[in-house]
């Protein structure tokens, strides 16, 4: 099952940002994308995030006896929302 997050306009260290995404489930892995994207005198700029997790139940157990640690989108949004904030523009 497919999800578009809803388009929407954030402001991160006083620059204007549209903020989209998309999610996404598909073979126990489910996937989520974001981009925020920004425009000053004609130039673009858009940041992207992509995290795609797993069911560590779908892991063979021979081959994987520790499984990697599974992450969430909700842990992971706002160390990149931090990342997008340090963006700068240089000219």
């Amino acid at each position: 099952m497919a999800e578009d997050l809803s388009p929407e306009t954030i402001v991160l260290n006083g620059i204007s940002f549209l903020r989209q995404g998309h999610s996404g489930v598909a073979a126990g892995t489910s996937t989520v994308w974001v981009a925020y994207s920004t425009e000053r005198n004609g130039r673009c700029v858009s940041l992207g995030y992509e995290l795609s997790t797993f069911d560590p139940a779908n892991l063979d157990p021979t081959r994987f006896p520790t499984p990697p640690a599974s992450v969430s989108w909700e842990d992971r949004e706002p160390v990149f929302e931090q990342l997008v904030a340090t963006f700068v523009w240089l000219w």
